[in-house]
């Protein structure tokens, strides 16, 4: 019996990918140029639905036609290196699914270079971790209407469900779409941490909250309108002991990055549009690796003792609003640079229907997605022009602006937290004084400017 599904990459997600295709008892097969990996996969699995292949022309045989592979391997390089050793092996269209964190450019590339040798090429975002590979992830490709049918009835089966038991998987648009929405959705994920990890270190910072109490604290959160995947592994990880201490606290303070943080700021300028708490958020990351930096300045500066705090009660009251309203914001801002891409790249996005899958499975998946995916027009981005959102922003406001005004006067930094607050205060700022920079500007390099008062381009002889 032919398979109907290939895997190339037997690492964390490929692995569990397969496995799950297995016990949805879908034939794959699974291939890795280790024996052992092969080996170890089929012994876990146990399954007659996964069969393992160690040659790749024998792996390739194993599949039936139109032939569908989704190549589980590291971003760069090693993607281009695969696709030489499999095309000669191919026919034509055969359909060939790139699942991991690639660059959209590299996926638009390649889809170009594929379908000269009528071979389909698919960019697509897989969100959920281990756990998610193997129990139903979000899957976000990007293809066409052909290739999608092909795909569909393999991909529904294995995704996560969303809130009404829907697959969370959909062609969210052209080719290219598919890892562009993941990078993006990577970016959210990069506030949404962020934000989680400033309220902790101001409870911690100022209260001295231990961190079985945080664990309290992030449960009683989950329990409301913040109820989302972050914050659930935060209380697992606060909890978390090796011996008789915490190990969060035996974490070095550094965060790593794998690239789609950077990525999405990148595309961000390339765009021109700000990104106000997704880029903190990664200029964050970069700061915490200047570890000894840190610990030489921090000896040279003494820092001020945190005085007339709020009580508790108080304070964890701000905190849930203010983390609710800077959530809806980096949302927000995902959600906007998504509609300014599908412009640019004509994408065809359906904004509501990512929203929807990403009510399950992924990293970002929140109960607020709900509301997101009923605030989103199927052709707009634009989550702050719907009524009921902005409102929900606008009523945590004032618990934003005392939870930054706190960090500032303990110390504190609160990059993302101040970021959400300072976009909001100019996004919906009438007037902002860039008349000044343009005067500024066409003084000293005679760049011009336009008026309020009348139309065209102006240079002014200021001196």
């Amino acid at each position: 019996m032919k398979s109907a599904i290939g895997i190339i990459g037997l690492g964390v997600m490929g692995a569990s990918l397969a496995q799950n295709f297995a016990n949805k008892k879908i034939q794959v097969s699974a291939y890795n140029h280790h024996k052992d990996k092969v080996d170890a996969l089929v012994k876990k699995a146990k399954s007659p639905h996964l069969i393992g292949h160690d040659i790749l022309k024998k792996f390739v045989t194993s599949l039936e036609a139109p032939r569908k592979i989704i190549l589980m391997v590291p971003a760069g390089d090693p993607v281009d290196e695969t696709i030489k050793k499999l095309t000669p092996l191919l026919s034509k269209g055969d359909i060939i699914i790139d699942g991991g964190n690639s660059f959209f450019r590299d996926t638009l590339r390649r889809t170009e270079e594929l379908n000269k040798k009528s071979i389909h090429f698919v960019g697509m975002g897989i969100s959920g971790g281990e756990k998610g590979a193997l129990e139903g992830p979000c899957i976000m490709p990007g293809t066409s209407k052909t290739v999608w049918k092909s795909l569909r009835p393999l991909l529904e089966k294995i995704a996560a469900k969303d809130f009404s038991k829907k697959p969370c998987v959909v062609n969210v648009g052209a080719p290219g779409a598919g890892h562009y929405v993941k990078m993006v959705h990577n970016g959210i994920e990069y506030a949404l941490m962020q934000l989680m990890a400033e309220s902790y270190d101001l409870l911690k910072g100022l209260y001295g909250i231990s961190n079985d109490n945080m664990a309290t604290v992030f449960e009683s959160f989950n329990d409301t309108r913040l109820g989302s995947y972050l914050m659930e592994i935060s209380i697992t990880v606060c909890q978390k002991k090796e011996g008789t201490k915490g190990l969060l606290d035996l974490i070095l303070d550094v965060s790593g990055n794998k690239g789609t943080g950077k990525w999405t700021t990148q595309e961000a300028l390339d765009l021109g549009i700000a990104l106000p708490i997704i880029t903190e958020s990664l200029f964050a990351r970069y700061i915490s690796s200047e570890k000894n930096l840190r610990i030489a300045l921090g000896k040279k500066v003494e820092r001020k003792k945190p005085e007339d705090l709020p009580p508790l009660t108080v304070f964890l009251e701000m905190l849930e609003s203010a983390l609710y309203g800077a959530f809806l914001l980096a949302y927000a801002e995902g959600f906007m640079m998504l509609d300014r891409a599908n412009t640019a790249y004509k994408f065809d996005l359906d904004f509501r229907e990512i929203a929807r899958i990403w009510q399950g499975g992924c990293i970002i998946r929140a109960k607020m997605l709900k509301d997101i995916t009923k605030a989103l027009p199927r052709n707009s981005g634009i989550l702050l022009m719907d009524k009921k959102y902005l409102k929900d922003v606008v009523s945590s406001m004032d618990s934003l602006k005392n939870i930054a005004i706190t960090g500032v006067l303990t110390e504190k930094p609160v990059a993302a937290y101040s970021a959400a607050l300072n976009s909001f205060y100019s996004m919906t700022s009438t007037h902002l004084p860039s008349n000044m920079i343009q005067g500024l500007r066409d003084l000293f390099g005679a760049h011009t400017y336009q008026r309020i008062d009348k139309k065209g381009t102006f240079h002014t002889n200021w001196l």
